[in-house]
């Protein structure tokens, strides 16, 4: 996979289509299907060997699903002029779809190996102007620091929080919020539940006076099966 033409930037307004990475992800489905020698047009056969996969992935088989095969980044449009952390994001995202990680382990698991991987240091217990709160990650990347949440579950209110008050406090330049691209289940996060409240607390600001918080959602052949099986049902 050719790890540059699976990143993707989103420089749009959270209501707005991104068609760039819909091509990508046309192309990652057309991949795996050529892979296994099943062309599109027969929904009948990719509907059998889609369910097949989904079915062995469940039973804790394929670990080979769990690889990232995409990467979709979301900047508020506020925030497109702002490069200095574009060069730690995409170090973030290199690494990324190089990895193997199960979500099903839980968000904490991912959390781990991040901690593992990069520079640390700084405290990830962040003042507020409550309780305190706490990080899933402070760490250094390409000379920045960044605040980063990993979420699978909708209640992404105190992670953002926590970023925003990591910058607010200069302990972190951004923050990076990191979700699936599709739902593990009800009550899960994908990719575009954040998107609002990300780009809502900036929306039409000329001059922002805090740090932007991003939000990647990483796609995995888990995921490019199970939109493909769903295509093919309807």
């Amino acid at each position: 996979m050719d790890i540059d033409e699976a990143i993707s930037w989103k420089r749009f307004d959270a209501s707005k289509k991104d068609p760039h990475f819909e091509k990508i992800l046309n192309d990652r489905k057309e991949y795996y299907l050529r892979s296994y020698g099943i062309p599109r047009s027969e929904k009948a056969a990719v509907e059998c060997e889609m369910a097949k996969h989904n079915e062995a992935y469940g039973a804790g088989k394929r670990d080979d699903l769990d690889d990232i095969v995409a990467i979709n980044i979301f900047k508020p449009s506020e925030f497109d002029d702002i490069i200095e952390n574009d060069k730690a994001l995409n170090e973030l995202n290199r690494w990324l779809v190089q990895i193997r990680f199960k979500w099903r382990s839980g968000s904490s698991a991912l959390a781990r190996l991040i901690r593992s991987h990069f520079e640390g240091g700084r405290s990830t217990t962040i003042d507020s102007d409550r309780a305190p709160l706490l990080l899933d990650n402070l760490v250094k990347i390409c000379g920045r620091w960044a605040a980063i949440e990993v979420e699978a579950s909708k209640n992404m209110d105190n992670g953002i929080t926590s970023m925003r008050f990591a910058i607010r406090r200069k302990q972190a330049d951004f923050g990076v919020l990191i979700v699936p691209w599709l739902a593990l289940g009800p009550g899960r996060v994908y990719e575009g539940n954040a998107l609002g409240r990300i780009d809502d607390e900036f929306h039409q600001q000329t001059n922002p006076s805090e740090g932007p918080i991003y939000r990647l959602a990483l796609v995995q052949k888990i995921d490019i099966c199970r939109m493909l099986l769903s295509e093919s049902q309807q």
